[in-house]
Parts: C-alpha cells; sequence; structure tokens
C-alpha cells in the first residue's frame, strides 16, 4: 500500500485542508513579489522546507529540495494549481501563483525518515566502535597476565633460569605466576646442588689420577697398561672440562685477554690433530683477524670443536674445512665436516652437559657430553655466540662469531 493512498486517502481530508490552508497564509506572509529574506525567516522559523522558482528567481531552503520532481503529485480536489504530494522527505504541497511557484515540504529536514535512519547509523556505528575498543581493552587488560607467562615461558626454555615474572594480580593467573617464579627458584636450587656435587667429585678425583698415573710408571709395558692410561686420559680430560667450567661460573674464574691472532692460534693447534683423517684444511684470510681473548680457553674451545668435527667425519669424506672472515663488525670462525651430520630435534640439546647424541655411550662415538658445554661457556664468557647448523648425512657446521675490538 503507497504513501499516497495513505496521504490522499478520505482520512486525510481535514488535515489536507488546514495545510493547504496553512502554506497559502505563509505564502501571504512571504509576500509578493517573492521575499526571500522573509522565507528563509519562516523557514528556520518553522523547520519547514520551502522552494520557489519563476523566471527571474531560483530558490530553495535547502539544497536537496532544489531539484524535486512533482510529477507524481496530484491535484488537490478540483484545483489544478494546487497539488499534494508524499516524498522522501516528507509531505509536501505544490502551489502555483502568478509569481512563480511554491513547494512546500512540511518536514524539518531533520524530522525525514533518511536524516534519523543516517544518524541512527552513525550513531549505532559509534556505539559499536566504543564497544568493541572498550572490550578491547578489557581483554588485553585480562590477558597481561598470560603475556607475562609466556614471555616467561620463553626464557626458561631459552636457559634464563634467572628470569622471574611480576605481578599484581590475585587472581588464579597471578597465582599461577607466583608459582612459576617459585619453580624456576627451585630448578636453580637443583642446578646449582648438581653443578656442586660434580666439582667435589672432580676435586676429589684429582688425587687418586694422579697417584694411578705414578703406580702405573712401575707397571711392565703391555695392552693393559696402556688400556688403563687411556682410561686415566679420557677421565682427566673429563674432570679438567667439569672444572674449567666451574671456573667460568665462578666470579673468581676472570679471563685473561690478549691481544690474538686467530689464524696463528688455529695453526698452532693443528698438530695435536697430526696424521688424524680425514685432515684439516684451514682457508687463509685476506686479512689478518685479532681478539682480544684468553688463549688457553680460546685453545680449548677450537680442540673441542675441531676434535668433534674430525671425530664424526668419515676418513673418505673431504678434510674438515676452517673458514675465517668478518662480518657486520664481527669475527666469525666457521668449522665445517662432511660427516654424517645431527638430527634436527638434537641440536637444541647439544650444549647441555653430559647430553650425547649418540644414546649408546660408546667410546668410540664421543666423550662425555661436556665438551660442547664448556665451548659454549668459553664462547659466551668472551662475550660471543656459537651456533650449529647440520643436515644428517651431509655434515655439520659451527660457527664462532667475536666481537671486534
Amino acid at each position: 500500500m503507497s504513501h499516497h493512498f495513505f496521504f490522499l486517502s478520505k482520512r486525510f481530508p481535514k488535515i489536507l485542508r488546514n495545510s493547504v490552508n496553512h502554506v497559502e497564509l505563509l505564502i501571504k506572509e512571504i509576500g509578493d513579489p517573492f521575499n526571500e529574506k522573509k522565507a528563509k525567516e519562516i523557514s528556520n522559523k518553522l523547520e519547514i522546507q520551502i522552494r520557489f522558482n519563476s523566471r527571474e528567481i531560483n530558490w530553495a531552503s535547502n539544497r536537496s529540495i532544489s531539484k524535486l520532481k512533482t510529477d507524481n503529485f496530484r491535484n488537490f480536489g478540483e484545483k489544478s494549481k494546487i497539488k499534494v504530494g508524499f516524498t522522501k522527505k516528507g509531505p509536501a504541497i505544490y502551489i502555483s501563483k502568478k509569481s512563480g511557484k511554491y513547494l512546500f515540504i512540511l518536514h524539518s529536514e531533520r524530522e525525514n525518515f533518511r536524516y534519523i535512519a543516517t544518524r541512527f547509523l552513525v550513531f549505532f556505528i559509534l556505539f559499536i566502535s566504543i564497544v568493541i575498543i572498550g572490550m578491547y581493552f578489557i581483554i588485553k587488560s585480562m590477558l597481561k597476565p598470560v603475556k607475562i607467562l609466556e614471555t616467561g615461558v620463553k626464557e626458561l626454555s631459552s636457559g634464563n633460569i634467572d628470569y622471574r615474572m611480576k605481578t599484581d594480580g590475585n587472581d588464579e593467573l597471578g597465582e599461577l605466576i607466583i608459582s612459576f617464579n617459585l619453580m624456576t627458584s627451585e630448578i636453580k636450587k637443583m642446578i646449582s646442588a648438581r653443578d656442586q656435587l660434580l666439582m667435589d667429585v672432580s676435586h676429589e678425583l684429582r688425587s687418586p689420577l694422579t697417584r694411578i698415573k705414578v703406580a702405573l710408571e712401575f707397571i711392565e709395558e703391555n695392552s693393559a697398561k696402556d688400556s688403563i692410561i687411556d682410561d686415566i686420559s679420557d677421565i682427566e680430560k673429563m674432570v679438567t672440562e667439569l672444572l674449567e667450567t666451574e671456573r667460568l661460573n665462578s666470579p673468581y674464574g676472570v679471563l685473561k685477554r690478549e691481544k690474538i691472532e686467530l689464524l696463528k692460534l688455529i695453526q698452532s693447534i693443528k698438530k695435536d690433530f697430526f696424521n688424524v683423517k680425514p685432515g684439516l684444511k684451514i682457508e687463509k684470510p685476506k686479512n689478518k683477524h685479532f681478539i682480544y681473548a684468553d688463549k688457553e680457553r680460546l685453545k680449548i674451545l677450537f680442540k673441542n670443536i675441531i676434535g668433534n668435527a674430525l671425530k664424526f667425519s668419515n676418513e673418505q669424506t673431504n678434510p674438515v674445512e676452517i673458514i675465517l672472515y668478518e662480518k657486520n663488525k664481527n669475527i666469525i670462525a666457521e668449522i665445517k665436516d662432511y660427516g654424517k651430520g645431527i638430527p634436527s630435534k638434537d641440536i637444541r640439546n647439544i650444549f647441555e652437559p653430559f647430553y650425547r647424541v649418540d644414546k649408546s655411550r660408546s667410546k668410540d662415538t664421543g666423550g662425555y657430553g661436556l665438551g660442547m658445554s664448556l665451548s659454549k661457556k668459553i664462547v659466551e664468557a668472551h662475550g660471543g655466540e656459537i651456533t650449529v647448523k647440520s643436515i644428517p648425512g651431509k655434515g655439520t657446521t659451527v660457527s664462532l662469531i667475536f666481537k671486534t675490538g
């Protein structure tokens, strides 16, 4: 059922007649000739919209009605000069006079449906936006402890057991953070107790090992004696690595730094691997590379890494390559072998004390799992970094990164 039916049906004749009479009175008040100032005053005062068209004048109180068509308007009664209609802007009356043609829309621009709908839509969008923004900050505040927990877990997984999380909350998440901090404290105590036990045992082993070595000197040469000497050497190496690790952890284990040319240092330890297959290939750099480091500990570092590279290489493969170069103000030493490689699941654990990729712990496939742990300690004590990249079946590359200067 159309708007025109409601507007022109017999239910509204009185409303129409009164509206037309009211408009005619307004036209008289505007005056003849047309008084633009008066028309504007009436439009503002009554909050209605007015348009007037003549040969000389085209005026409208609102731009939106300046081109409004009246073709679908209907005659009011028998007066062909008066037409009525219903537009999107509200009920309208069109009157033709000698001076010109008037169009009155008996609704304020702010009262028409489109204006109200637009305002409603704007306020609705604004309300939803405020609600969303408010919810965002509320959820962000609620999830803040989760973010703190996530950071704590990452720090712990990276080996930083000294990291402690802060919380002001008394809710379940706050209690979880407190429990997490207690857990890391207990883990630290357990690790410290373990390290202390290892150090104590290592110190106590030094004396009996020395006595055994002295006693072996009085035994005749035979295969049994050689086997015992080899075993004692391995134990001595393990004890040395344990004690060296403890010194680096101790505030008294100060590095004795001096200016060292890396190439010369590597060449000086090459003799320790004489005739060990598949051999060593040291690539001579274009420039000399110097770092300030503890010479003895640096020798331990390179002996460990090079020894591992040779041990896990096949005798028929290419020799172990040592490359020195400078990048981003860092001096990098790469030790690359073409051996059996390390499975990706084991790479993250190889720096853990006593961890070995070969779980059989055979003497032929490795030491006691302390070499890489000690190597990492030495590099980090010098402010450097050690990284490992490996492809099973193709080989492993260990990068020792030192800061210049």
